[in-house]
């Protein structure tokens, strides 16, 4: 009851003592031919260079350093809760838009005790002509107290009970997340 079986490679049939093997090959020479490795060229996902791999391969980058950059998302900028844009500067590492477009502003980076301040108040409205520095916490508390003649809007009774109502919606939303 011995079946014929054919080598897939070459189409000579497979002797029978090479079947407990590999059933689909007449020899080694035929067995290698079949795996050899095959190439073909990619485009590179980061840079867009052109490179020869493995056709078995998931290779996606030319090199190490494109798969690392590409894997650290530089520039990638999110809204955080606070409202205010974040962009990230490395690895594991983001940094307040506004700040980062002050410190190019002044062209120097800006020192820990230095605060930002929107001038027409939109956390998310980041041009240069936008933003003001201030030398301290309380300088910027005294801009705004002046604004507004020591009463600030954000201190009425409504946009204060308002504000506590968002937190612990904030607070129960990130509890079930």
């Amino acid at each position: 009851m011995n079946k014929l079986v054919l080598c897939v490679v070459c189409g000579f049939p497979v002797p029978s003592k090479n079947r407990y093997r590999n059933q689909r090959y007449c020899s080694w020479a035929c067995y290698q031919a079949e795996h050899r490795a095959k190439y073909s060229n990619r485009l590179c996902l980061f840079c867009g260079k052109q490179f020869k791999v493995n056709v078995r391969s998931k290779k996606k980058y030319c090199s190490p350093e494109c798969r690392y950059r590409a894997s650290t998302n530089l520039g990638h900028e999110y809204a955080g809760l606070n409202g205010y844009i974040y962009i990230k500067t490395g690895p594991k590492h983001y940094q307040l838009k506004h700040r980062l477009i002050a410190e190019q502003k002044l062209r120097r980076p800006l020192k820990p005790d230095e605060n930002c301040h929107h001038i027409n108040g939109d956390k998310h409205d980041n041009r240069p002509e936008n933003i003001k520095v201030f030398a301290s916490n309380s300088a910027h508390i005294i801009y705004h107290n002046s604004l507004y003649g020591g009463k600030h809007p954000k201190d009425s009774p409504e946009a204060i009970k308002k504000r506590v109502e968002t937190r612990k919606r904030n607070r129960l939303y990130h509890a079930t997340v």
